[in-house]
């Protein structure tokens, strides 16, 4: 895919995020779509278990526009609900399961969603939210661990347009009460434009998945290697360090590495001399400002071919600055500037 490469105004049901995924399938329907530590799904194996989650989200026909909550373990298990949501043309939000069960209802409430996909892992909180929301009557809840096995595997071939919403992300809630900002089929296929066409997204790449899938930085590190035929491996650094971090990244050859800066700094701090990482060409950082220690770290421990980018970008919705580092350029000051403007971006200051 090309940034230069126009979003139709018209859409006949062809060339959107849940189409371009079906093709990938096509290419690569024994190739590992995403590899955990206990577990792993190929492309086909994906799209069948994708596609029975869209069928019986189907079956319970919620309102086409309101959005179906996803509150699900990190990693596949959710990864494989999203793209059965868009896949039966329905918007989705993403509930982190270790959110504080006022902050889940408050999503859940105000998302007026009439649907919970959950698993066997987050059942019970699932049912604990259902029974502590104003409109529990009127809620279902479809456990993913237990959908019937003769659900149709078949795509569901549903027509959507690109301004049909997507997902909403909630903003953190630290000014007021958390606000959804709804996404678009349009605005998803562009992020994913322009981070395959900015980091030269490929089927031999290894992407580390870190961020909750609850934020928008997750987006692009979950779309933009399914619709490029690469592999996605997620890891949670709350269960398992940052030792075992490393180990997994050497182990898996890891080519492209994305989190927030205080992550990055930690685990750049943890790492020792023994520690290589030769297949790893990408780090990216956004979300918080970036220091020249995170640059100095950068430069100490990782590749030569190593390129840094660092992003800016209104979280909930999509990347504003982008700048890129190599070893060879040189940072003046504390604080690391957030660089030039993205393609196709327009910042519009209210007040």
């Amino acid at each position: 895919m090309s940034s230069q490469t126009p979003i139709p105004e018209t859409f006949a049901g062809s060339d959107l995020f849940p189409t371009r995924f079906e093709n990938q399938v096509e290419k690569f329907k024994d190739k590992i779509a995403i590899k955990e530590q206990e577990k792993s799904l190929t492309y086909g194996e994906l799209n069948r278990e994708a596609n029975q989650i869209a069928h019986q989200t189907l079956s319970f026909n919620p309102e086409h526009n309101l959005p179906i909550v996803i509150l699900t373990s990190h990693g596949s298990q959710t990864i494989k609900s999203m793209i059965g949501v868009l896949k039966a043309g329905r918007p989705y939000v993403v509930v982190d399961p270790s959110y504080p069960l006022h902050r889940i209802r408050t999503i859940l409430e105000d998302s007026l969603s009439q649907l919970i996909i959950t698993d066997n892992e987050n059942l019970e909180l699932a049912k604990l939210v259902l029974k502590s929301t104003q409109n529990s009557s009127s809620l279902e809840i479809i456990n993913i661990d237990q959908i019937d096995q003769a659900t149709s595997t078949a795509n569901p071939g549903m027509t959507i347009s690109p301004d049909d919403y997507a997902f909403l992300i909630y903003t953190s809630g630290t000014t007021g009460t958390p606000k959804g900002v709804i996404n678009n089929h349009r605005n998803l296929l562009s992020k994913i434009t322009r981070y395959t066409s900015s980091n030269k997204v490929t089927e031999r790449d290894n992407i580390l998945l870190i961020a909750s899938l609850s934020f928008s930085a997750s987006t692009t590190d979950v779309f933009g290697p399914l619709v490029n035929g690469a592999t996605i491996f997620p890891f949670q650094i709350k269960n398992h360090g940052f030792t075992q971090l490393a180990k997994w990244m050497m182990e898996e050859k890891i080519t492209m590495y994305h989190s927030v800066p205080t992550t990055f700094r930690h685990f750049a701090k943890s790492l020792t001399e023994t520690d290589q990482f030769p297949h790893l060409r990408s780090i990216r950082l956004g979300g918080e400002a970036i220091y020249k220690i995170d640059v100095d770290l950068y430069k100490k421990h990782f590749p030569d071919e190593c390129i840094l980018r660092i992003g800016l970008a209104g979280t909930e919705s999509s990347g504003i600055c982008h700048n890129i580092i190599d070893k060879n350029t040189q940072i003046n000051s504390e604080i690391v500037p957030v660089g030039r403007p993205s393609y196709e971006s327009e910042v519009f200051i209210l007040d």
